[in-house]
């Protein structure tokens, strides 16, 4: 077995989960094409290696506005009004299926901050990206998660955040004129 050309190699991320020292661990898979020798000729197989990224610096606000560009979506698939949003956080992605061949599926983690000042979890379904979806705003999701992977390819090739990670409010730190 021999790699194919390298440029036919195809990345894409599978998860991103930011902490609450505001740093984030992403997980990535890489198919790679492999010429195979046959009996009956030349046939292509791939590989696929999994791999997982986490850093101790800080995220970029770009990466932390484009997850929480997710927040009205996120409450809306879980049927929760987002009042007030800033209460609101998307602090983790899942990625399923194959985004270059739009077929994929996604489901987002959300963080609230209850009135007692803990965090609670919790996790939209699972929703059709591309194509037939159940949900009427999968195109709107689908162009945010692709705005999200963008910036979390930044934050691996070092796009990161002024500072140092130190234990802060999660991403409820948000401008004011977010709070919509």
């Amino acid at each position: 077995m021999k790699q194919k050309d390298t440029e036919e190699v195809n990345r894409q991320i599978t998860s991103i989960k930011i902490t609450d020292e505001l740093t984030a661990k992403i997980g990535f898979n890489e198919i790679i094409p492999l010429l195979v020798k046959g009996d009956e000729g030349d046939d292509i197989e791939a590989i696929s290696n999994d791999y997982s990224v986490k850093s101790g610096m800080r995220v970029h606000d770009d990466l932390l506005d484009a997850m929480n560009a997710l927040r009205k979506i996120a409450c809306d698939l879980c049927g929760i009004e987002p009042k007030p949003l800033n209460q609101f956080a998307v602090v983790g992605i899942k990625i399923s299926g194959d985004m270059l061949m739009n077929t994929s599926r996604v489901v987002l983690t959300v963080s609230k901050e209850t009135k007692y000042g803990k965090d609670v979890e919790f996790k939209t379904p699972q929703i059709i990206m591309y194509g037939e979806s159940e949900y009427p705003k999968s195109k709107e999701l689908s162009q945010l998660i692709e705005l999200v992977v963008e910036e979390a390819w930044k934050y691996i090739g070092g796009k990161y955040g002024q500072g140092h990670s130190g234990q802060l409010s999660l991403a409820f730190s948000l401008k004011e004129s977010e709070v919509a």
